[in-house]
């Protein structure tokens, strides 16, 4: 499983969370986001060592696998109230938890891009 905090730079005020699970159907979750765990618009081919990239726009988060896109999450899709909320900030740090994150071997952080995207863990 990948488990990625982001937090604020604002007193590193918590933000929410991205899981990936990698079952039979690998799914994701997004705190505040989602409710229950949800499937990856185009499955992910995994193999043992796939580089993941995680980007946050200002609608949303972009994951990509080895770069093919395999999901583009809006915000505004949610369900949950709290969502959009919650990450209408600038990620200023991610955290990897150990006690969660059983699939990360390492990261390094990216750049910001011309149109505005965050690339900052891939």
């Amino acid at each position: 499983m990948i488990y990625v905090e982001f937090y604020t730079a604002d007193s590193d005020s918590y933000i929410g969370w991205f899981q990936a699970y990698f079952g039979t159907t690998p799914d994701y979750y997004i705190y505040p986001c989602s409710a229950t765990s949800l499937y990856f618009t185009t499955t992910p081919s995994l193999t043992q060592d796939d580089t993941w990239t995680i980007t946050k726009t200002d609608a949303g988060l972009k994951i990509e696998v080895n770069g093919e896109e395999v999901l583009n999450y809006l915000f505004s899709s949610s369900g949950e109230s709290q969502c959009v909320d919650a990450y209408n900030v600038e990620v200023a740090w991610i955290k990897f938890s150990s006690n969660e994150d059983t699939a990360s071997d390492q990261y390094r952080q990216g750049t910001a891009t011309a149109t505005g995207q965050s690339r900052f863990c891939d």
